[in-house]
């Protein structure tokens, strides 16, 4: 993660040196889960949960086919909670990060692809059973809180282009351990996972 950020930050203003940007704005159905890493002695997995994400994007032209792309969303994220237990409660944790994916893209005709990292920090969020009314979540790094703030990961996403709108699905798997500080174990970790199916529109058109 420390060699993540600045590359990040020198990639994103070197492109703005490159090119002027198309712009635009996107939306979508997420489908989000947490997975659990070494888990079988707590016995917990969990089930994918829907939610939706909502941003603005920026496009650059690099070199023929290939450009850069960065956004800034608010995404949905969190999951189903399921226990083996079939008599155990099954939370909803709704989880919502604000999110800056920068990625490399290659167009061609109106087909599309993109990959690269995202680095995302935690708002807000709700945990809830049903039946019962919603419990506030909170982000930090102590034993006091329920989620880590900091996520970060990998993101890919393939669509195609038709004029000014482009329809894409996507897919961020999460690299961050998002267990506090506080709270964290000795080879135990809880990661975001989110496949997302969004429509863009751009504003002029495609570059």
């Amino acid at each position: 993660m420390k060699t993540t950020l600045p590359f990040l930050i020198m990639l994103i203003f070197q492109t703005f040196s490159l090119a002027q940007p198309l712009f635009g704005v996107k939306a979508g159905l997420n489908v989000s889960k947490l997975t659990f890493k070494n888990t079988s002695y707590r016995r917990l997995s969990t089930d994918f949960m829907p939610t939706f994400m909502v941003g603005a994007q920026a496009e650059f032209k690099v070199e023929g086919h290939f450009g850069v792309n960065i956004g800034l969303q608010l995404q949905g994220k969190g999951a189903r909670k399921a226990y083996y237990d079939p008599f155990s409660a099954r939370p909803n944790d709704n989880l919502y990060y604000v999110q800056m994916p920068v990625h490399l893209s290659f167009k061609t005709g109106g087909f599309f692809a993109s990959a690269g990292p995202y680095l995302g920090a935690g708002l807000f969020g709700t945990s809830k059973i049903k039946g019962s009314k919603p419990e506030d979540i909170s982000f930090g790094n102590s034993e006091f809180n329920d989620y880590s703030r900091l996520d970060f990961g990998l993101g890919t996403e393939i669509g195609y282009t038709f004029g000014s709108l482009r329809a894409s699905a996507g897919f961020d798997w999460g690299l961050a351990n998002t267990i506090p500080d506080g709270l964290q174990e000795t080879d135990f970790a809880i990661r975001n996972l989110v496949v997302t199916f969004a429509v863009t529109y751009l504003f002029g058109g495609e570059l």
